[in-house]
């Protein structure tokens, strides 16, 4: 009882069991937007594809080696480059970077309406991003990783762990403000256990200023950096970005977002899922610029359960996510270039992939590779944070017009009584 009535939206997405209707899709993700749900068996992927025009359910027949394409390509684009055997992992990636487009996406196109895709992509594919599918089958093998004919060239993707999931999010209430928050901390000798030392990361407090500076929005850096301060702070804001290390506990479903190797006022310097999840937060977006922070434990209805997922039960109605390690220069690139297409009011979508579109065409060769460049993905609501000034002027007019005819219209109501 007390939860309900203390965290009544987590307590809905929590215990609510009403699952939406196929014609409510085209209503939660918008008339130019396709959804696409994935569910997989041991001999099948069924694939439900649902826009303003088309409700199709498809079934791609798969055996064994499904999974191993899954598994090869997951471990190509998630493990740092080098020239061992480079020529060879090229030649690898592009064969089932293209196998697994062909599979996937090519049989579904036909009934795609635009180039916008909310992916659902269950229990299977969770830890992958399509974006780094390849569209046309590689000719070459110059080691050219920037002009391959990525997925990313193609549509503008987005993932959401279901529908019924997904229409409670977008609900959440949205504020008209934008108030900010950005946190690196700095990790000096930070020796977790004998096998775990988290290594500083300098790049992390560079990128954490120019997000604050961007957005003209609070900064904690270096000891300023506590879980006590966060929880005391997160419902405060609309956009939190968090640049700092994490831990994946996929055994116990709990991992966590390290803030301090140790705290000394009640706290253990580690924000754990568990914990978030009791947060209520007022979040439009939430950035985890962390390692693995996409990861987590597996569940056939909803995907993978994640620290970015709890971030999302708490009230945030999106959530900037890495899939692996984020390599701390190129991962600060990136980010800088999509906080800076946000202020220039792209949607949250366009903008991630715009910076990453303008990171693959000016990194250096040897670092075009995936790993570089497609770990972030976004979760939920892709809608734009900032809008130009013309549009809230244009809105303002509107809504004073809309005020005055009801006005009117009930003046001429009551007159009528009379």
């Amino acid at each position: 009882v007390s939860v309900e009535k203390d965290y009544p939206d987590y307590y809905y997405l929590k215990y609510n069991t009403d699952v939406v209707s196929i014609d409510e899709v085209t209503n939660i993700f918008g008339k130019k937007c396709n959804y696409v749900k994935y569910f997989s068996s041991d001999s099948a992927i069924y694939v439900f594809v649902i826009n303003r025009k088309y409700k199709e359910i498809l079934e791609i027949p798969v055996d064994s080696t499904f999974n191993s394409m899954l598994a090869t390509y997951r471990t190509l684009i998630s493990d740092s480059y080098s020239t061992y055997n480079a020529r060879e992992k090229y030649a690898k990636f592009c064969d089932v970077a293209y196998g697994l487009c062909q599979m996937l996406i090519a049989p579904i196109e036909k009934y795609l309406i635009s180039d916008k895709l909310y992916i659902a992509p269950g229990n299977s594919m969770g830890n992958i991003p399509f974006e780094a599918f390849l569209y046309t089958k590689n000719q070459d093998n110059d080691l050219n990783y920037r002009a391959l004919d990525y997925l990313l060239r193609k549509y503008d993707i987005s993932y959401v762990y279901s529908a019924t999931f997904s229409k409670e999010v977008f609900n959440h209430k949205k504020l008209t403000r934008n108030r900010s928050v950005a946190m690196a901390p700095t990790y000096n000798e930070c020796q977790l256990s004998d096998s775990q030392l988290l290594l500083d990361l300098p790049n992390a407090r560079e990128e954490a200023m120019y997000v604050s500076k961007k957005t003209k929005g609070d900064l904690y850096l270096g000891g300023s950096v506590k879980e006590s301060v966060f929880k005391s702070i997160a419902d405060r804001y609309e956009i939190i970005h968090l640049a700092m290390h994490s831990l994946m506990d996929s055994v116990r479903n709990n991992s966590s977002m390290i803030f301090a190797c140790n705290e000394y006022d009640g706290d253990d310097g580690r924000l754990y899922s568990s914990e978030i999840y009791s947060m209520p937060l007022n979040a439009k977006m939430v950035v985890l610029s962390s390692c693995n922070t996409g990861m987590g434990k597996k569940f056939s209805s909803e995907g993978i359960v994640s620290l970015a997922r709890s971030f999302l039960f708490a009230g945030s109605q999106s959530v900037v996510m890495a899939m692996w390690e984020v390599e701390d220069k190129s991962g600060t690139q990136i980010v800088e270039s999509f906080y800076h297409n946000l202020r220039h009011y792209q949607s949250k979508s366009s903008a991630l992939r715009n910076a990453r579109l303008e990171y693959l065409e000016n990194a250096s060769q040897s670092t075009t590779p995936p790993y570089y460049w497609a770990s972030l993905v976004i979760y939920g609501d892709i809608g734009a944070l900032y809008f130009p000034t013309w549009w809230i002027v244009l809105a303002i007019v509107i809504l004073a017009l809309l005020c005055f005819n009801r006005y009117k219209n009930q003046r001429i109501q009551d007159r009528s009584l009379l």
